[in-house]
């Protein structure tokens, strides 16, 4: 279910008011002052919720949803910090296949091709092409998709 912000309060409930009631302007001021507070507090509802997203979130907002979901800031502006959340959260939901392997990768480093490569029965490699980075941190992330064997 996809929720989203109703604007149309005041209107939907005098639209509710059947015939003998249309022509009451006292009526009809009375209920569109007690509908349009809940408007007011729907619409504070909406700006809370929006400032809480992951893709909304900034300074330390995000560092409370980076707590919540486990990741550490270790000095990353909000973009990075972000990214390094979203991928904690995958890992969070993780099986450990080569797609959540890969998926994570994805999300930390967007601009590079990772080559994955499985050695039965318990062992896997990750190749990065080109990719000028830090390989521990990226590695030491990567461990905690699917430990190696």
């Amino acid at each position: 279910m996809t929720y989203a912000l109703n604007e149309q309060h005041v209107a939907e409930a005098l639209g509710r008011f059947t015939e003998q009631f249309k022509d009451k302007p006292n009526l009809t001021k009375l209920v569109a002052a007690f509908v349009e507070r809940n408007q007011g507090v729907e619409n504070i509802t909406w700006e809370i919720y929006n400032a809480r997203m992951l893709a909304n979130a900034t300074n330390a907002r995000l560092d409370d949803i980076g707590a919540i979901v486990g990741q550490p800031r270790d000095g990353r502006d909000d973009p990075e910090y972000r990214q390094w959340i979203s991928a904690r959260i995958v890992i969070n939901r993780s099986n450990g296949r080569p797609d959540d392997t890969l998926h994570v990768l994805e999300l930390i480093i967007p601009d590079y091709t990772a080559e994955y490569i499985e050695y039965y029965p318990a062992a896997y490699a990750v190749r990065l092409h080109g990719y000028p980075g830090d390989f521990d941190t990226v590695f030491g992330i990567l461990r905690e998709v699917k430990p190696a064997g």
